[in-house]
């Protein structure tokens, strides 16, 4: 029968294994080119959108993002995506 200790040991090792694949498969993924993470900041510089704005279609969801940590990030096709239904609403309105 296993100790504690051996047990913590063994679960602590497939822990580290576990990590040490996630980080290999990152290492692998190369992002697109042309589908860059850009913060909103730039999204503001981008668009001429006020951030406040677009934090607000963040917090609802209309602009897909993701974070990271304490940074929020938008893929460059989800901005261009967001622009163009933006546009589409205000001709419609």
């Amino acid at each position: 029968m296993k100790t504690l200790i051996e047990v913590e040991e063994n679960l602590i090792q497939d822990l580290l294994n576990t990590q040490t694949q996630i980080l290999n498969l990152l290492q692998k993924e190369k992002p697109d080119k042309d589908d860059n993470y850009i913060s909103l900041e730039e999204v503001v510089k981008i668009t001429g959108m006020k951030y406040g704005f677009l934090y607000k279609k963040h917090q609802d969801g209309t602009l897909i993002t993701i974070k990271i940590g304490r940074r929020i990030r938008v893929k460059r096709s989800e901005v261009d995506a967001f622009i163009e239904k933006y546009n589409d609403s205000k001709n419609m309105s």
